[in-house]
């Protein structure tokens, strides 16, 4: 038990113990104080010796030190005799965390609240953590001084100061409000449990101290950290079945790509996972200075938290291959340069305890190989918007350039190749800068690397040898994009050791090959290799090794009649052909000339000896005469866009190259027969693409026995190929797609060694011959877009070494089907079926046991799959997307390798044995079902741990087995899109989805989202939510964490709390797009600070009054797209739209805004602008200046105050790409419209203006060959007649309430608009006659009300050939009668017949009931219609106007009116025979009810039942 003593002790009790406190670590002195004062400790932990020295305080830092936890134990009873010292407050100040626990005795000590004190001080100055724990007392207690707490604590205070009482009292009430642990309440009283609650505490909180300093700029490494996070997590297969064996990944890549920035951050992700941890940074700097002896102490004094002293590297090994085969250890060794640095750090990796996990950083990808790691990852360069945001914050401090440094960013960052030291050294350097010396910096990166840049780059090229640094050069300077072993003959001529440089090369990351073989090097790197060529002579360009010559230098070369220099190499020379001229004379001097590339130029000279060592001669676009190069150590020979022919005089000359390798004739368009190839027997390569007029390969090519690559793609009329081909023994690549061949020889058939064989788009290839079985190596075979290959012959089962055969799109013109022997493949792993008339898979697909990939898109008559596809055991990608006859049951069982399975657009019902079978897929990845109408029921998705992507959408998918509640095992899911599942309802359990990026809900019946949301916050990842349409949605969204949200689109949901949703948006930096739309519970103003990444911005039909501070805030959203705002009656002002320049969607429509700032002159800034929409903005006015607006594709206007569109009209010509204008009720608009040059004009609507016609008449119409929709009605001033010869592409014309006159011709010619749709002549009175109306099979709308036509040619009887006919409107025509036809009329809705004389009705009526789709039947006043009216299966019948006839009533009575359930107006006004009761049950929608002057009787029933009659507005019983 502590005890209190006087501040004053006798000098002569030196004998009483000297130290107060104990520190329980192996590395700790004698002298506790000693320590205190100077060393650091993870906790300090503070408690009652009386009370819990040997129970709960003694387990719980033996609990902390078993973590690795470095504890500084305060144990009490030492105090005997001492004051309260510095170093003791020091201690606590050391230390990372406190835990005081708080016992019943606690507050009997001035030490333990002194250092209370100090533990609060601490945390408020520099951000100490303090952990409480309430060891069987309440906080309340100890927070107040209350029970028995409370009277120790009183019994202390009489004791001293005031001032220090009070102290105390403050500490303990702000401790006792701090979040803690009560032990009683805590894991039931179970203190065990309770020790390892708080050290998983400690070690989380410790996790930000053990974390690695990283910058906080960090930018585009996500799918990165994903990426190895998996391999680090992966336990299969690379470890030899061992489950928790150690894992190791090796990241490689260039110098300042970002791999040490990597490994920290993974480290960081990793490091709470670990007691014990290790990082060694730049290894290879380090052992220039120290030996490896001092990396194994660092070593082992990070994990074992003593400084042993290593002598030797020997020892060093002994020690860690002993030490630490029980410790789980996190490790990063970074820019490791030789396999002696891993042995001697890590060993084989068997040092460690399973479970732990070993990352590396290297430039030089061997070492990864020679130490034998299996898990490596290459580092690439970041995308380009990363890239701008990477620089943007180093340069601006924030995420994107300012509108006047936007340009020159992007120039900037173009010139950094995504490289993150140069983005981040370049942004540095110019932060600060004005645009003058941007400028400046610009022009010079473009020549040269920054010096940091170049500096760090070039440790790496040090590195080489002579050899390897001349092939270094080579590829900076020209070979990039070239093929390896183009260039490896080159470096091979030259005793470059090609293979061993390139390798060395490609391991360092100096270098890439693809995949196709092409050799490529980063900007940067290839700007390092020109600046090591520039620095050899910087003022003299001709005197370097590798000379580029431009324009100036060029000219400098012609008048010096060439160069006298020996050094030169290489020689570029890039000319202008309409001037440049060169003589062979001019490259006498260049003896040591290994290059030579001339672009566009003319070659003229006949000199003896020429450029001796040449090893490579290039030249494009070159005109010759007789040019007497020097050939004899030619190895290769490339000329491109070329006039040369077989009769060109070059070719003897050439023949003295006996050693040429490679041979390169591309778009030579004069070529119609090769050259003699007899002279080449060393050539390896030839290349014949592109030349249009080449009909025939020279027999002589047989003689070419070295040839091992051949292409003639591209050559379209080259029809057969020479039999002396199968001469071709060594041959192992040909390329024939895209030629005019019919047929492959047999001759083929002896090309043993051929690997690859590509007949793609041989459109005219009919026959493969049988001896193609004898091709026993071939790998690929190609011939996607045959389309008139007859079929396969079944030989084709003898190409045992098949592993590619491409058949998309290869329409077999004969039996589609695939031959049974393609089942003899064995070694097959890519089959691709896709866009083909098969009709079904032969059973033997299932003999192909090594398939990874089967692709049989779009093949619509496979209806479907043979059962042996669940022997594919090594399938991993099966594609089967739009097979729409493909049903049944899929069967996956045996499908254990399968990683994708795309199903989409088919009549897939399940999968054979049921969605159970879905658990034996572990492997899947990635499930894509969408539009499978006919799947449904639950899904079961046990088992299916790897999935990431999982899309159901357009499906009846019903629910998941166990509701959503499995979805929370799927960890690795990053995608869920079930939109339009319309049987999908019930909650989304979130948790343990960690990894969801994309969340796709619309259409839906979700509910219970109030929980959801709640939860969203813990999506990090989360780039997209989509809950549009989702009806059952509402509550507040927390947005809050979703720091990666990119879409957020919430339109048509109930969501609501607006002040916090939108307040808490403006930290979404990521965010690109915010659909509210129809979100009628969110209104208020939108802050948009910080949306800085926002594209495109959805409102429409919300409560929302503005933006916070107004529109002056929209300026800052320099990258928006969109912005909706229709609807919001809120919103008004006027609107500011600087800085909006990448703006291409403007809708304000039906808002109360006023105008623009500045007027609409503005608009004209808006360069990219398609769309402007202020429909119905009454307070809007003024001229539009549409000067700038050059993409605008649609205008509407219409409803607005907007006037001298007279201007306007003049201009309108203009608007090359307008689509779309709409001027609908603008009263103030008048004049003539000039129309000319509006040549994509769709939509033209100019109803209720005042124009008085177009410029030049009606006749400019013609010229609208796009135009769709004409809408004139109610332009009063609009007369004339109207030519619709030219406008073949109408659908829509509407001339009502106009004085146009001439339409007896009109008729005739709208039958030949196959398109048209609707028209609409409304009140034409000098339209009459009869109507034609043959041809217009698409028309929907016929509107001809109050005309004078007489009748439709051949009567009615034409209208039954209008299927499509929905409205029928000829009201008031009263020179119209006879009988309706209306057979065929099955999509009609609408027929208004009112004021016609009209007669035959009653076999109208018998017929009526087949019009299923009928909405509205209106004959008031059709005096000649009497009868009964049949209304039997008129179940969409919602107006039925009956008024002023002759009817005597219903068949059967009105007792089947009760089956109109969606009748709305019933008006039988003035019908004077009709009689009886109406039974108004079942008539739920009634609305509208007139019934005088009938003989209508039963009325008291009828009121009876009025009450029901919920909806009903209007009853006239007159």
């Amino acid at each position: 038990m502590k005890s209190d003593r006087a501040a004053a002790h006798n000098s002569g009790q030196s004998n009483e113990k000297s130290a107060r406190r104990k520190v329980d670590d192996a590395s700790a002195s004698s002298s506790s104080a000693a320590l205190a004062g100077s060393d650091s400790y993870d906790v300090f932990l503070s408690f009652s010796g009386k009370d819990t020295r040997k129970t709960f305080a003694d387990h719980l830092y033996n609990g902390l030190v078993d973590a690795g936890i470095r504890v500084f134990r305060d144990d009490n009873e030492l105090h005997e005799g001492e004051g309260m010292g510095t170093n003791l407050l020091q201690a606590i100040k050391n230390s990372k965390i406190s835990i005081p626990i708080l016992s019943q005795n606690y507050a009997s000590s001035k030490w333990c609240l002194q250092e209370l004190v100090q533990m609060t001080e601490c945390m408020k100055s520099i951000g100490h953590v303090v952990l409480p724990i309430f060891y069987r007392v309440e906080p309340a207690h100890v927070r107040y001084q209350r029970g028995s707490f409370g009277e120790t604590f009183s019994h202390l205070s009489e004791k001293y100061l005031e001032e220090n009482v009070a102290k105390w009292k403050q500490a303990l009430q702000e401790v006792a409000s701090l979040k803690g642990w009560e032990s009683e309440r805590t894991a039931n009283g179970h203190e065990g449990e309770l020790v390892k609650m708080v050290v998983r505490k400690v070690l989380k909180e410790l996790k930000k101290t053990f974390e690695l300093v990283v910058t906080e700029q960090i930018i585009g490494i996500d799918n990165a950290l994903e990426d190895i996070l998996r391999l680090l997590d992966d336990k299969p297969d690379l470890l030899d079945d061992k489950p928790d064996a150690t894992q190791i990944v090796g990241i490689y890549g260039m110098g300042g790509i970002g791999k040490t920035t990597l490994a920290k951050v993974v480290y960081n992700k990793l490091s709470e996972q670990f007691q014990y941890r290790s990082f060694i940074a730049d290894i290879r700097e380090s052992l220039r200075c120290d030996g490896i002896s001092r990396l194994q102490n660092q070593l082992i004094s990070d994990i074992q938290r003593i400084n042993d002293q290593v002598s030797n590297t020997d020892e060093g090994i002994r020690i860690l291959e002993s030490r630490f085969k029980c410790k789980k250890i996190l490790i990063l060794l970074d820019d490791v340069d030789h396999k002696d640095q891993i042995k001697a750090l890590v060993g084989k990796f068997d040092w460690f305890a399973m479970g732990s996990r070993i990352i590396m950083t290297t430039r030089i990808r061997s070492i990864l190989d020679e130490v034998g790691v299996k898990c490596k990852y290459e580092l690439k360069e970041i995308a380009e918007d990363k890239s701008l945001i990477l620089f943007s914050r180093h340069a601006f401090m924030r995420d994107s350039p300012p509108c006047e440094f936007e340009s020159l960013s992007h120039a900037i960052v173009s010139t950094t190749g995504g490289l993150p030291l140069a983005l981040e050294v370049i942004g540095s350097f110019l932060y600060g800068r004005n645009q003058a010396f941007w400028q400046d910096a610009l022009k010079k990166l473009q020549e040269v690397p920054h010096e940091k840049v170049q500096e760090k780059l070039k440790i790496s090229y040090d590195a080489l040898n002579y050899e390897e640094k001349q092939i270094f050069l080579d590829i900076a300077y020209y070979f990039q994009m070239y093929h390896f072993r183009m260039a490896s003959y080159v470096w091979d001529a030259c005793n470059f050791f090609p293979s061993m440089g390139l390798e060395t090369l490609r391991f360092m990351s100096l270098i890439k090959i693809g995949d196709d073989g092409i050799l490529k090097m980063h900007d940067q790197l290839r700007d390092l290799g020109m600046e090591i060529i520039r620095q050899e002579d910087y003022h003299a360009p001709m005197n370097r090794s590798r000379v580029w010559l431009y324009e100036e230098e060029l000219e400098i070369f012609q008048r010096n009649k060439g160069i006298e220099n020996l050094n030169v190499q290489a020689l570029a020379l890039k000319g202008d052909s309409s001037r440049s001229e060169f003589t062979t004379e001019q490259f006498e001097k260049l003896l040591n000339l290994r290059c030579l590339v001339v672009l566009n130029a003319k070659l003229i000279g006949d000199s003896k000896i020429l450029l001796p060592k040449l090893r490579i001669l290039e030249l494009d676009g070159c005109k010759f005469v007789a040019t007497k190069f020097h050939m004899e150590k030619l190895v290769v020979l490339l000329l491109s866009r070329s006039d040369i022919s077989e009769h060109w005089e070059g070719w003897s000359y050439l023949k003295v190259a006996k050693q040429l390798k490679a041979l390169v004739l591309t778009n030579c368009p004069r070529l119609r027969v090769t050259l003699d190839l007899s002279t080449f027997r060393q050539l390896e390569i030839l290349i014949i693409k592109e030349c249009g007029n080449l009909e025939l390969i020279h027999p002589s090519i047989g003689e070419a026995k070295g040839l091992s690559f051949l292409s003639l793609e591209g050559c379209v009329k080259l029809q057969e190929l020479p039999q002396e081909m199968g001469k071709l023994e060594e041959l192992k690549e040909l390329y024939i797609g895209k030629t005019a061949i019919e047929e492959i020889p047999p001759c083929i058939s002896s090309l043993k060694k051929l690997k690859i064989l590509r007949a793609n788009g041989c459109e005219s290839l009919v026959g493969i011959p049988r001896s193609i079985s004898h091709l026993v190596n071939l790998s690929i075979f190609d011939l996607t877009n045959c389309s008139k290959l007859c079929r396969l012959p079944e030989s084709i089962g003898s190409l045992v070494n098949l592993q590619q055969l491409l058949l998309r799109r290869a329409q077999f013109s004969g039996d589609l089907h695939i031959p049974n022997s393609i089942g003899k493949l064995e070694w097959l792993t890519i089959l691709d079926l896709s866009f083909l008339g098969i009709c079904k898979l032969p059973e033997s697909i299932g003999h192909l046991k090594n398939l990874t990939i089967l692709t049989i898109h779009c093949c619509e008559k496979l209806s479907s799959l043979p059962s042996t596809i669940s022997k594919l055991g090594n399938l991993e990608q099966f594609y089967m997307t739009g097979c729409k006859s493909l049903g049944g049951k899929i069967p996956i069982d045996g499908l254990s390798s399968l990683k994708i399975l795309q199903l989409c657009e088919t009549s897939v019902s399940g999968f054979l044995g049921g969605f159970d079978k879905l658990s034996c897929l572990e492997k899947l990845e990635e499930l894509y079902a969408k539009k499978c109408k006919n799947l449904g029921g639950e899904i079961l998705i046990d088992g299916l741990s790897s999935l990431r992507i999982l899309r159901l959408g357009w499906t009846s998918v019903s629910s998941f087995s166990d509701a959503f509640n499995k979805l929370s095992r799927l960890e690795k899911l990053e995608e869920l899109d079930v939109t339009r599942c319309k049987n999908l309802e019930g909650e989304i359990p979130i948790d343990g989805l960690s990894s969801l990026k994309i969340l796709r809900l619309c259409w839906t019946s979700i509910s219970g989202f109030a929980n959801l949301f709640n939860k969203l916050s813990r999506l990090e990842k989360l780039e997209e939510l989509d809950v549009r349409k989702c009806k059952n949605l509402g509550g507040e969204i927390p947005i809050d964490g979703l720091y990666s949200l990119k879409i957020l689109r919430l339109s048509t949901t109930s969501v609501s709390g607006s002040a916090d949703l939108l307040n808490k948006l403006s930290p979404l930096k990521k965010l690109q797009e915010l659909d509210v739309r129809e979100c009628n519970n969110l209104g208020g103003e939108i802050p948009i600070d910080g949306l800085s990444s926002l594209k495109i911005l959805r409102l429409s039909r919300t409560s929302v009054s503005g933006f916070l501070n107004g529109f002056d805030k929209l300026s800052r959203l320099k990258k928006l797209e969109e912005l909706h705002a229709t609807g919001c009656k809120n919103l008004g002002g006027e609107i500011l739209i600087d800085g909006l320049s990448s703006l291409r969607i403007l809708r304000l429509g039906w808002t109360s805004i006023s105008g623009f700032s500045n007027g609409f002159n503005k608009l004209s800034c808006l360069e990219k602008l398609e769309e402007l929409d202020v429909s119905e903005c009454t307070n809007l006015e003024g001229e539009i200046p549409i000067n700038g607006l050059s993409s605008l594709k649609i205008l509407r206007l219409s409803g607005t105050g907007v006037f001298g569109f007279p201007n306007l009209f003049n201009k309108l010509s203009r608007l090359e790409k307008l689509e779309e204008l709409d001027v609908t009720r603008c009263k103030n608009l008048g004049g003539e419209i000039l129309i000319d040059g509006l040549s994509s004009l769709r939509i033209l609507r100019l109803g209720w203006t005042s124009i008085s016609g177009f410029s030049n008449g009606f006749n400019k119409l013609s010229c609208l060959e796009k135009l769709e929709e004409l809408d004139v009605r109610q332009c009063k001033n609009l007369g004339g007649e109207i030519f619709i010869d030219g406008l073949s592409s109408l659908k829509i014309l509407r001339l009502s309430g106009t004085s146009v006159f001439g339409f007896p011709n009109l008729f005739n010619k709208l039958s030949r608009l196959e398109k048209f749709e609707e028209l609409d002549v409304t009140g034409y009175k000098n339209l009459g006659g009869e109507i034609l109306i043959d041809g217009l099979s698409s028309l929907r709308i016929l509107r001809l009300g109050w005309t004078s036509i007489s009748g439709f040619s051949n009567g009615f009887n034409k209208l039954s050939c209008l299927e499509k006919l929905e409205e029928l409107d000829i009201r008031q025509c009263k020179n119209l009668g006879g009988e309706i036809f209306i057979d065929g009329l099955s999509s009609l809705k609408i027929l208004r017949l009112s004021g016609t004389s009209i007669f035959g009705f009653p076999n109208l009526f018998n017929k009526l009931y087949r019009l299923e789709k009928l909405k509205e039947l209106d004959v008031t006043g059709c005096k000649n219609l009497g009868g009964e009216i049949l209304i039997e299966g008129l179940s969409s019948l919602r107006i039925l106007r009956l008024g002023w006839t002759s009817i005597s009533g219903f068949s059967n009575g009105f007792n089947k009116l009760s089956c109109l359930e969606k009748l709305e107006e019933l008006d039988v006004s003035e019908c004077t025979n009709l009689k009886g009761e109406i039974p108004i049950d079942g008539l739920s929608s009634l609305k509208i009810i007139r019934l005088r002057w009938t003989s209508i009787s039963g009325f008291a029933d009828l009121f009876n039942k009025l009450s029901r009659l919920e909806k009903l507005e209007e009853l006239d019983a007159t």
